[in-house]
Parts: C-alpha cells; structure tokens; sequence
C-alpha cells in the first residue's frame, strides 16, 4: 500500500465569507504560488489534532498526531486529506483537441515527460498547487489566528479590503460564533507547465500567449501563469462549542483567473485512511441524507493499544459549488425544491428570513446601520442572501470511489485518468458500503466563467459512537446552515424529528436516475410505513406492502425498469402523515 510522502500536500479557497470577493485584477497580480514558500504547522485548536501545510495538505501518516483525536490518544486516523479539482479546454481555445487537467497534490507528482529538457528549476517545483508567498510572517511555520505573531506585517493587498493591518482578515460573519482556532492559506496551479507545451500550447491568459508557441523557454517561464488558472484560499477552523469541540471544518474557494471559462469543472475532495497491518482500514457507509460517508475502523483495534476503542468518523460536505452558469438553468440543481435560487439576487429564496434576523447590514443588533428593524431583508443580515448557503442553487456530488484505486488501475499522475475517476468514479447506488483506504468524491461537472468563485465546504468529524456521530454531523449541519449563529447548536436534533412520530423523507439519488433510485427517510421512532409509486396521471406504477420498520435512517431501492420517462412521486404514509418528494426517470 502507498503512504503520502512527507512533503506533499492540498486543497482551496478566496474570501468568500469576508465582506467582500477581490477583484479579479487584484488575485491576478498577487504573488505566483512556489514551492519554495511551502511551511506547514500543527492546529490544535479543540479535540483534534491536525498537521496542515499552507498548499492545502492535511495530515501525513510519518509524523505523530498529524490527524489524531484526542480521546483516543495519538493514534493517527488519516494520512492525509486534500481538495481535487479538474476541467476542459475545448479545442475551439487552443485549436487542437480538447484536453482535461486536474490540479491536485497526490502521493505521485505530476512529472514532465521529460526533465532533462527544461531549465534547473523545474526540479526545485511541483506541479499542481503550490502555496502563494508572504501569507506567514518571516521564519514562521503557520498562520495562526491565535498568534499575531505568525501574521504579516501588512497582508498582500490581493485581499482587498477584508484584511487590514493588525487585523485577522475574518472568514466569518459579524453575528459569527468566533473560531477558537483558524488557519488560513492561498494556493494556485501557476507552476503546471503540462499543458504549455506542444501540441496544446495553452496559457490561461491571453497576454501570456507567445507569438511562437514552440519556444520552450516561454513554456517553462517560472513568471508566467500556467495550469488551468486557478487561484484558491483555505480556511480551516476550530470550534470549542458542544458538539463542535470534535469537528474540522475545511473551507475552500476557487476562482478562475483565466480569460476562458473552464468546461466541465469538477471538484471534491480525496481522503486516505491510515494504513495498518491488516491492510484493511475501515468499512465506509455513504449517507445520502447528511451528505456524508461515514467511515468505522475495520477490526476495532488499535495497533500498540489494544485497550483504546477506535473512533468512528464521517466526512461531511457542508456545502458544494453553485455556480452563476448554473444558477440560469431553470432546473432543481440540489434536488432542495428551489429553482436557480441565488445568493445575490436580493430575494429570500427560501423563506427562512425572519423578525429575529432584522438586524441590518452589519448583521448586530443595536447599531443603527442601514435595514435595521425596517421589517425587510438586508444583504448582510443572517438567512438572507450572502449570508445563507440555502439560496445557492448547488451541484450534487456526482461519483464516490471506495477502495483500494492504485490495484484497479487508477493513476493519480495521469490527468486524464484522474479526471474521469473523479467525474464517474463509482456511481453512488443503493448504499454504498465497503472496504476502503481511499475515498475520491467527485461534484457533478459546471461550467465556471472567467472571474467566478466557487465553493467546497467541507468537514471531519469525530465520535466514539456511531449514534453520537450522527447527532454531532446534523448539529454541524445546522451550525453552517445558520451563518455559523450561536443559537443553531443549542438543539440536539433536526427539527423535523423533534415530533413524536415525525419522519423525514430525504432527496433520492440518484436523480435524474436510469433505470432505479433510492428513496430514503428517517424514522423518529418505531412505526408503520406505505410506500408506492405514482405517475402523472395519479396511478400507482409501483408500491410496497405495509411493513413495520424500527427508528432511525434507512433505504429502500426502487426499480423503474418497463416504465417511461418522466415525472414520478414517491409517496410515503405513516399513521395519518403523508410524505412526497419527485422523481425524474431519464431513458
């Protein structure tokens, strides 16, 4: 099995929780991203223990307590973390046919085909991300929101007007439960001179295009933007609140510098278990309804201290890009009932904005500013616009590869490769549940327009008990949902089951489908349930005798097979409640 290297790394981000996005012309004039500005550090800001390095790499299985939870000691849980992103350029951009490229930072390094044939420091750089300087005082290993001594004297000014000196440049809302802990970093793919080169000869800027393509020197100009021209700022943050004391939340946000938009843009997030002895590492359950994979160790030993109970553990995607292409489609994009809802159009797509939330611009109470207590939504107040991930017309995530990729074949330095595993992977069926030591999520392909920022939000969470772990995921969900508001963690439960006898029927997936999907739902307690399936035209098409089913989350796998396209209803009955949500069969 392979193991990370020491030196290797990843992920994403830009500001877009700070009170305003840079300019385009700003992020461009920044820095280029270097390996020789790579730093990493511990963050240890609440149970978790984690090694993070400033090109977006989290953990690394050779160095103790790189990814441990404290209550069960230094025992490593992963090698290592890191965000995927990966597109196209059409042949129409570089007159030749289309390629795809993916900017990552996995164990294989993406290597020139020939080495030799470039200037001495291209074997000094990596392809791929690569930290953008001066984002860390001078001798320093990681910035810090607990130490001002770690920030720069004066932060580069691509961050406009949300850092100023002296002051953390703040990923939060003012109304914010603050982090205890945050890091922050930027990266960009400048140095991947991949696809410079003949036959594609392709610069993510015009200006940089050479006259005479086949200049090798231009190909391997260290000054020059290569790559796919994607800048990205990471957040990573720590809470000591509650439930919040066991989790890591991971935000990144991409911009596309290029003067092209980038086609079939698709991203995610690739995760590698510890390895152990058994080379088993765990069983890995996908949860539709939490939009996460919950992983439990193998054989429930720790190797060294047998006497120590493994924790069981869920990724979480918090939230998932939205795109402005995206948002123009006039379809259900997340299957959330919302069509093209946005978070700048000025309207409360999804009606969550209150009395309680008239707070003005500033988003405090008691301040005067603009919007205050005029009884109408202000950008800037919570549950509206910005300030609400809910009215962002999303993407889903679209593949999921559990398993062992390096014996089926799968080659992480090979972009085309990458790129199909990470768009297709193994689509998500009924549940899926097995052995794995790499997990490689994949968003449905968009298209991001030259300038635009798109989102990963993701999070690591810990538990000692599968049914705590739940409870801890849903408060987490919550807890981001609100804009990070102190008031979200105070329930212990959605509110959707804290009804006696509630249900939730959650989205199927998949959906679109072809030719069956998955419905699921949550019981709050032990009950009776009618299931059936309704066409257009009120008829039932399919349906499930009454049966009694025990509390919690569970799944049941629907065939459409010698059924037409079209619009469906799954239709769920418990005592005097019924439940609906629509399905699209696609021939």
């Amino acid at each position: 099995m392979h193991r990370f290297f020491p030196f290797f790394l990843f992920f994403l981000a830009v500001p877009a929780l700070a009170p305003a996005q840079s300019p385009v012309s700003l992020l461009r004039a920044d820095s280029l991203g270097t390996h020789k500005a790579l730093k990493q550090g511990f963050l240890s800001g609440n149970q978790i223990t984690v090694l993070v390095r400033n090109n977006g790499f989290i953990g690394n299985s050779l160095v103790p307590d790189a990814f441990s939870w404290k209550p069960t000691g230094s025992h490593i849980y992963l090698n290592g973390m890191q965000m995927v992103a990966g597109g196209s350029f059409p042949s129409r951009v570089t007159g030749k046919q289309p390629f795809y490229s993916v900017e990552t930072w996995v164990p294989y390094p993406e290597l020139l085909d020939d080495p030799s044939a470039g200037p001495s420091w291209l074997s000094e750089e990596t392809w791929g991300w690569n930290p953008v300087p001066y984002y860390l005082a001078p001798g320093k290993d990681l910035l810090l929101k607990s130490d001002p001594a770690t920030w720069p004297e004066v932060w580069p000014a691509a961050l406009g007007s949300s850092a100023e000196p002296g002051k953390w440049p703040g990923c939060l809302y003012p109304f914010s439960l603050p982090a205890a802990e945050e890091t922050f970093s930027v990266m960009d793919d400048s140095k991947d001179a991949e696809f410079t080169k003949y036959p594609h000869n392709f610069y993510p800027l015009i200006s940089d295009t050479p006259a005479t393509r086949t200049d090798p020197a231009h190909w391997y100009n260290p000054k020059i933007r290569k790559g796919l021209g994607l800048r990205a700022q990471n957040r990573i943050l720590q809470w000591t609140s509650g439930g919040l004391k066991d989790a890591l939340l991971i935000i990144r946000d991409v911009t596309n510098l290029s003067d092209y938009p980038i086609g079939d843009f698709t991203f995610g997030a690739w995760m590698e278990l510890r390895e152990e002895v058994t080379e088993k590492e765990g069983i890995a359950t996908f949860r539709p309804d939490l939009s996460s994979v919950f992983w439990t160790d193998y054989d429930q030993v720790i190797p060294g201290n047998p006497g120590v109970k493994p924790a069981v553990m869920a990724l979480v995607f918090l939230e998932l890009p939205a795109s402005q292409a995206l948002a123009a489609n006039l379809a259900d994009d997340d299957s959330d009932g919302l069509t093209d809802e946005s978070r700048t159009d000025g309207i409360d797509n999804d009606g969550d904005w209150g009395p309680a939330d008239d707070l003005g611009a500033d988003g405090l109470p008691g301040t005067g500013d603009p919007g205050e207590g005029d009884g109408l939504p202000t950008a800037g107040e919570p549950d509206f616009d910005r300030t609400d991930p809910d009215e962002a017309d999303q993407t889903q995530l679209s593949s999921l590869l559990l398993g062992y990729p390096y014996q089926s074949g799968f080659k992480p330095g090979t972009d085309d490769s990458f790129y199909h595993t990470l768009l297709t992977g193994s689509v998500f069926s009924e549940v899926t549940t097995g052995e794995f030591n790499v997990l490689l999520a994949g968003t449905k392909p968009l298209a991001v327009l030259p300038g635009e920022t798109v989102r990963l939000a993701q999070a690591v969470v810990f538990d000692s008990t599968q049914t705590g772990l739940e409870a801890k995921v849903r408060n987490l969900r919550r807890f981001y949902r609100s804009g990070f508001r102190t008031d979200s963690i105070a329930a212990a439960v959605d509110p959707g089951l804290s009804a006696p006898g509630a249900l939730i029927l959650h989205p199927n997936f998949p959906n679109p489908f072809n030719p069956g999907t998955t419905l699921a739902f949550t019981l709050a307690q032990p009950g009776k349930i009618r299931i059936k399936i309704v066409n257009p035209l009120g008829q039932a098409v399919r349906q499930f005798p009454e049966e009694a089913r025990p509390a919690g989350y569970q799944t049941i796998y629907t065939d459409f097979t010698g059924l037409p396209s079209g619009l469906y209803l799954a239709v769920l009955e418990t005592g005097n409640r019924i439940y609906s949500r629509k399905l699209m069969l696609i021939r």
